[in-house]
């Protein structure tokens, strides 16, 4: 098994499938192909990896705040995340932008806290951004009571 809950052993496998087109799996049963656009010699069979990671961030986002709403019993009626990232080719990335928006029963400032709460208790996306020398301060849009 590759997961152990009490640690947290996360571990990733990426297999050649193709010219440009890898299978990466979360050495559990999930899987997701990564490939390169046509413009760049690939057959666009999946997001590129640099999309997959940005794709990740999103997904990490919107657990947290879902996961720390819920521990507060606050029902969260609608979560999206919304990520940006400019990688000119060749370049190093710059310029992360994260949006969330979050229509939930609750009052404004218990929403701001649900997503400082999260932040500070599940870093672990975050901190690989911010190691790669993007800095990850996300646009809040909250939906609440007013």
């Amino acid at each position: 098994m590759c997961i152990e809950v009490a640690r947290m052993l996360l571990r990733a496998r990426c297999r050649s499938a193709g010219k440009f087109k890898f299978v990466v799996d979360d050495c559990r049963g999930h899987s997701v192909v990564v490939d390169l656009p046509p413009e760049l010699g690939g057959g666009d069979e999946g997001p590129m990896a640099s999309e997959l990671g940005l794709m990740a961030l999103a997904g990490c986002a919107a657990q947290i705040f879902k996961f720390v709403a819920e521990k507060k019993r606050i029902p969260v009626r609608d979560l999206e995340v919304f990520a940006e990232l400019e990688k000119p080719l060749g370049k190093r990335a710059r310029g992360l932008k994260l949006k969330i928006v979050v229509d939930a029963d609750a009052e404004l400032g218990e929403l701001r806290r649900v997503w400082e709460v999260g932040k500070s208790l599940y870093p672990v996306v975050v901190d690989i951004f911010e190691r790669a020398g993007l800095e990850v301060e996300p646009q809040v849009e909250i939906r609440g009571r007013q």
